[in-house]
């Protein structure tokens, strides 16, 4: 399943419409990334149960806004016991406080260019996943790392870049020979 990027004007507001949190799949979120995966919700229910009748595996993918809602449809995927995966492309923070256990260890993996600037937005009110996230961080000394300390990632950033470097298509470049 395939969650697209920010692309219309709707889109941007959806960014942008931070506060105040909201309480959605029992965990409180970015009121933007809940209203907009809420208004596709009942299709994606009728999705996920054809899934779970059919006992397959589910892998979810997004890039920027699209991997808000890939996080989030995991999550609902997992509440309804579908054995899913995510795997998200720029993903902008999500929830208001980081969880424990909200996914199981190894079922999402978080792709991060260096210097991109929505993968750390909102900055001080929301936090990514959980601690059980990976994260597979594309320096911007052209080397990948795999779960790389937070500290190395602050020190990382660079403002210059923080726009280029979350275009899907730096992404698809800096993966592919990975």
């Amino acid at each position: 399943m395939v969650f697209k990027g920010s692309a219309e004007p709707r889109d941007f507001f959806i960014d942008i419409l931070a506060f105040p949190p909201v309480r959605y799949l029992k965990n409180w979120v970015h009121p933007g990334f809940a209203l907009a995966h809420k208004s596709i919700k009942p299709r994606l229910l009728k999705i996920l149960r054809k899934i779970k009748s059919q006992n397959k595996q589910l892998v979810i993918t997004g890039h920027s806004l699209g991997a808000a809602q890939a996080e989030l449809t995991h999550l609902l995927a997992l509440s309804l016991n579908i054995d899913s995966t995510a795997i998200c492309f720029g993903k902008p923070r999500a929830f208001l406080k980081r969880s424990k256990s909200r996914f199981p260890k190894g079922s999402i993996l978080s792709v991060v260019s260096g210097s991109d600037i929505v993968t750390r937005v909102p900055r001080y009110c929301y936090t990514y996943g959980c601690q059980d996230q990976d994260l597979l961080y594309l320096s911007n000394h052209d080397t990948i790392y795999l779960n790389p300390g937070m500290d190395f990632v602050a020190d990382d950033f660079s403002v210059s870049d923080s726009i280029s470097d979350h275009s899907m298509e730096h992404y698809s470049q800096r993966c592919g020979g990975f």
